[in-house]
């Protein structure tokens, strides 16, 4: 099996961050996956390979990187057939974004692991899947303020908000008018939930003011601009 490494350099300091901030790492999918939903499968993926060795122990927040992993999936479903019963498709893995927590407790050179390929392994535990949330990943290790986090907010700015333009309102639309929540939305358009509610009522005012005629109208503009 294919190692999951995404290169990087060695962390700069250790010790503990300044209040409000954790460690991220950044993880191409599927790997990603298979370390956030550890405990949902058997013979899990607990180790994260490296090309650099940390003292670092403590929390971690998982990042999925934008680029997939191709030759890693197949690779993946080839020695681990039984995986395709629980992994998402490639098309379904969420990128680009957190998409969990683990724990490291340790840093090995070697280890009995299928999913160790060296030079180094981060050893994790308390595997935590979490609500997607858009955010830039870096190389090695970087920080996350846990205040913009839990607010839908990442680097300073809204989590990738979906742009008011003709080219995204008609994927908002057509997957609205299919009756998918704003959480299955903001999850298929890799973008917050607060973003997707805020996009849907302003497509829904400009619909009714006669400002704005998608291309599939959601039933429920529909029938508010027949009332009027």
């Amino acid at each position: 099996m294919k190692g999951d490494s995404a290169g990087g350099h060695p962390d700069a300091a250790v010790g503990s961050f300044p209040q409000g901030l954790l460690k991220a790492l950044s993880v191409q999918q599927p790997w990603a996956w298979l370390i956030v939903h550890a405990d949902e499968y058997d013979d899990p993926k607990r180790i994260e390979n490296r090309g650099w060795r940390t003292r670092y122990r403590g929390p971690l927040l998982i990042h999925a990187g934008k680029t997939f992993d191709r030759s890693g999936y197949e690779s993946v479903v080839d020695v681990r057939p039984d995986l395709l019963e629980v992994m998402p498709s490639p098309a379904e893995l969420e990128r680009g974004g957190i998409v969990g927590r683990v724990e490291v407790i340790d840093c090995v050179d070697h280890s009995p692991s299928i999913w160790y390929r060296g030079a180094y392994g981060f050893v994790l535990q308390g595997a935590q899947p979490t609500t997607f949330v858009p955010c830039r990943g870096r190389l090695s290790f970087f920080e996350v303020d846990l205040r913009e986090l839990s607010t839908g907010r990442l680097d300073g700015k809204a989590a990738a908000p979906l742009e008011e333009s003709a080219e995204l309102r008609p994927a908002i639309v057509a997957l609205a008018d299919k009756g998918l929540p704003a959480s299955e939305i903001a999850r298929a358009l890799g973008t917050s939930v607060r973003a997707v509610e805020e996009q849907l009522r302003d497509v829904r005012a400009m619909v009714l003011r006669g400002e704005y005629r998608p291309a599939l109208l959601p039933i429920e503009c529909a029938a508010a601009r027949n009332n009027n």
